[in-house]
């Protein structure tokens, strides 16, 4: 599990959310936020709606996201999720 699915993961569970609910709070549904807690990677739109909910920079979270991954991305791929 990656930094980025812990931290949603913990987020839904300290606001008493479920994932439709998370979903609601950024403009996703339901599927894509399990989807993300399953460890597939938001899209750099959702990766900036996410930043703006955990209120922290993108590449933080793009960072986390990568961390504890099995198979990290190619460092070209890595610097088109954080980038803007």
């Amino acid at each position: 599990m990656n930094k980025l699915q812990e931290r949603i993961s913990k987020y839904r569970s300290e606001e008493d959310l479920s994932q439709a609910g998370f979903g609601d709070l950024i403009g996703v549904d339901q599927p894509t936020v399990g989807r993300w807690e399953g460890g597939q990677s938001p899209s750099r739109q959702n990766m900036h709606k996410l930043a703006r909910l955990f209120a922290c920079d993108v590449g933080v979270l793009a960072k986390e996201l990568y961390e504890n991954a099995s198979n990290p991305p190619h460092p070209r791929e890595k610097e088109e999720v954080v980038s803007a």
